[in-house]
This record gives structure tokens, C-alpha cells and sequence, in this order.
């Protein structure tokens, strides 16, 4: 068995410097080489035009910098396609169920927008990114700062991936809320698992309302205000979808329309262009759902998002 790594060899779109040949050319035709690309770039070992002793696979070593032995100045062979990454699988639920129920920078960060509840931890959408789960990319994200986890599910309740977001002001390369590398954010949201009960026809939830949000501290403050308005004043129950950015919030339409069919449906994206654009979108997605009735939310004057709105009602 050959011991020489595949996007080493000579192909149809990398032919041998040296003679023009390829592996997948006519065999019998005096065209062929099987040669290959020395490692280190130094040499192409071709199949076809001897140079000195032939090796034992049946090539010559031609010099690819400078004169070669042949009497000829080769130039260097175009660089090989580099070798396809290994992927990753992350089994998510179990990176999920390892990380940590405390940690006081998140804590504080949450705090100071009076999103903090005592209960977060003991939910299953919230946990804390402190540096000792099982991913290496979880691990390396909260040394920067990303202390605060949130999970995106699909319909039926599963998580999909997790969502970060930084717990101070610095946000390095990943922007405030990356989400993890090699799982599919398509149709995903950060929600209460519980939500997969919705379709099934329970009385007890036949009138609960929908929210759609963007972004982890927007469905964290849609949660807040939506429970003390169903606590303290009668509103009815209110389930939030939290979007992983506006530009996502169609496809979470679409994916959760059993769940949005026959109910009322609010959508309350941050009140800057790109939010008021999809926002529409959302809301004409949700129409042809089968909502019973669309809302689109209309934020105080000065008012970002919701998140900004429960701030300023603390």
C-alpha cells in the first residue's frame, strides 16, 4: 500500500512540474505519471523523464528550486490542495449537561441588567461557560470571557447548539454571541425545552402567546417581563423564541410553525434597520404559518431591544 498522502500526487488539476503528466491520465499512452510532490515542496518525483538513480517506486527526483540534475530549471510545483480538516463531532447535549450552574462574572454581567434570577441555572436553557466543560472550544472561549451559555433547540426540544455571550465589554474575534463551530444553527432557537408540548393539543396551553426575539439577553428579558405580566397581572402565558440574530428569524418561524399555528405570535426584533427589515419578514412568515393574530412590537423611542426595555422598567 502506498505510504504517500493523496494531495501530494500529480492530478488533472496539479499536473508533475516536471513532465506535465497526471495520475488520471491514459494509461499506456506515454502521458501518464504517478509521480508526486515531495513533502517539503523541494522535489517532484516524476514517473516518466529519468534523472540520476530511479527510485524504488519507479520515479526520478527532479530539483525544483534552482538547476536540477536533468539539465533543466523546473520552477516550483503549484502547492497541493490542503488536506481536508478533521471534522469535530461535538455531541452537544452532553457538552450541554457539563457546564456549571455559578460563577460570579456571569452572575455580575447579568446583574448590572437586571437579568439575574436565581433560578437561571436550575432551567434547562441557561448555564454558565467557566472553563471545565469537555470541549476545547468552550474551554478557550470562556479564558476570553464568554461566561454565560445559552441553548438553541429544535421543535422537538433537542438542543441543537449553544449560544455564548461575553460577560464584559471586550468581545475578541467571535462578536458578542458566537455560537458553537460545526453545528447547525438552521431553524434553531433559544428557548425552554418544554415549548415541544405546545402542539400537542393540551387545554392548558391552548391559549398561551408567542415571542420572537433576537439574541440571548433579548430572550432572557422576554422571559422576565412575559412571566411577572402572566404572575401579577393575568396576561396570558408567553413562550419566547430567541432568534440567534434578526437575519435568522424566518427560518425560526418556519421551523416552529407547528407550534405558531392558531396563536398569536409577537415579534419584537431590535428596532435598528436590519430588525425593523426582518422583523416584516418574520411577521408575513408567521401569517402564512397560521397564526391566529401577528403583533409587531413597537419599542419606546431611545429603546434598543427588549432587553433594553425591562432594563428601564427595574
Amino acid at each position: 500500500m502506498s505510504c504517500i498522502a493523496s494531495s501530494l500526487r500529480f492530478t488533472k488539476r496539479y499536473r508533475c512540474p516536471v513532465c506535465g503528466g497526471a495520475d488520471g491520465d491514459p494509461r499506456g499512452k506515454g502521458v501518464r505519471c504517478f509521480g508526486f510532490l515531495s513533502s517539503d515542496g523541494g522535489y517532484a518525483h516524476c514517473s516518466r523523464i529519468a534523472v540520476g538513480a530511479q527510485e524504488n517506486g519507479g520515479t526520478w527526483a527532479h530539483r525544483l528550486t534552482g538547476d536540477c540534475n536533468c539539465g533543466s530549471q523546473h520552477g516550483a510545483a503549484p502547492l497541493p490542495p490542503p488536506s481536508p480538516r478533521r471534522q469535530v463531532h461535538r455531541d452537544v447535549p452532553r457538552i450541554w449537561s457539563g457546564l456549571a450552574l455559578s460563577d460570579r462574572a456571569g452572575e455580575q454581567y447579568l446583574e448590572c441588567r437586571h437579568l439575574w434570577d436565581y433560578g437561571l441555572p436550575h432551567t434547562q436553557f441557561f448555564r454558565f461557560n467557566t472553563g471545565t466543560s469537555n470541549d476545547d472550544w468552550m474551554n478557550a472561549r470562556a479564558e476570553e470571557g464568554y461566561r454565560c451559555a445559552f441553548a438553541a433547540r429544535r421543535t422537538d426540544g433537542k438542543i441543537q447548539t449553544i449560544v455564548l455571550r461575553h460577560a464584559g465589554e471586550g468581545t475578541s474575534r467571535f462578536g458578542k454571541a458566537p455560537t458553537m463551530p460545526g453545528c447547525s444553527t438552521a431553524g434553531a432557537a433559544i428557548c425552554r425545552p418544554e415549548i415541544r408540548l405546545l402542539p400537542e393539543g393540551d387545554p392548558e396551553f391552548e391559549h398561551d402567546e408567542i415571542e420572537i426575539v433576537e439574541g440571548p439577553t433579548d430572550f432572557l428579558a422576554s422571559t422576565l417581563l412575559r412571566d411577572e405580566l402572566h404572575r401579577d397581572y393575568g396576561a396570558r402565558p408567553s413562550w419566547a423564541l430567541g432568534c440567534l440574530g434578526a437575519g435568522q428569524a424566518v427560518d425560526v418561524v418556519k421551523a416552529f410553525a407547528s407550534i405558531i399555528r392558531g396563536r398569536l405570535v409577537r415579534v419584537t426584533l431590535d428596532s435598528d434597520k436590519t430588525g425593523g427589515k426582518n422583523a416584516l419578514l418574520a411577521a408575513e412568515a408567521a401569517r402564512r404559518a397560521g397564526a391566529w393574530r401577528v403583533e409587531l412590537s413597537v419599542l419606546p423611542e431611545g429603546l434598543k431591544d427588549i432587553a433594553e426595555l425591562w432594563r428601564s422598567m427595574a
